[in-house]
């Protein structure tokens, strides 16, 4: 996968699907269908995608493994995204969120809050994008990749935040950016969290 050989990968995740299938070995089995998931995702088959990383995460769930149900969670957000379907992907990543918070992982707490700013603003949401987005931009370890990107999360954060900066009024804008900067990460997590 890290090198780009998609068809290869494919191949030898299948072979390995075939050789723990019925032992019962759910972590290997979790993780190859993450990664087809990912493939599905990557070669534009979010259905596919979808479908795969809710077996995976329904395998996971079985064996309470918290971080295998955080990557599960975001790799089903962005695959949703990509289907179109918004309402799905963000509940993909709050409870995401949630998941990454119980192991700590601030970095994928901010990934995925930075992948919601993203999906509030596809639903037209733009002042309550930026202010999640200055909130993580305000937040040192965003200065940090997390888990399952390559790029640190202030990267993707300014990116998106750049693209919101011509949709809004000046006024607007200022505001939404003072309200976000001000707010701690953990705190804008506890609202996501009891709004649901």
């Amino acid at each position: 996968m890290l090198a780009g050989e998609v068809d290869d990968a494919t191949r030898l995740i299948d072979e390995a699907i075939e050789t723990v299938t019925g032992t019962q070995e759910y972590w290997v089995t979790f993780w190859n269908l993450w990664l087809r998931a990912m493939i599905a995702t990557q070669h534009g088959r979010p259905e596919d995608a979808i479908d795969l990383y809710t077996k995976g995460l329904e395998l996971i769930r079985d064996v309470s493994s918290v971080r295998g149900t955080m990557v599960s969670l975001d790799g089903l957000g962005e695959a949703n995204v990509a289907a179109g379907k918004l309402e799905a992907a963000e509940s993909a990543f709050v409870e995401g969120m949630a998941a990454a918070w119980r192991l700590g992982m601030v970095r994928d707490v901010l990934s995925m809050m930075t992948k919601l700013a993203r999906v509030w603003a596809l639903q037209g949401r733009s002042a309550e994008a930026v202010e999640l987005l200055a909130t993580v931009l305000a937040e040192p370890a965003s200065l940090h990749q997390p888990l399952t990107e390559n790029v640190p999360v202030k990267e993707t954060a300014q990116a998106a935040l750049a693209s919101l900066k011509n949709e809004l009024d000046a006024v607007v804008f200022e505001r939404a950016w003072t309200a976000g900067g001000t707010r701690t990460y953990d705190g804008a997590l506890k609202e996501l969290l009891d709004t649901r």
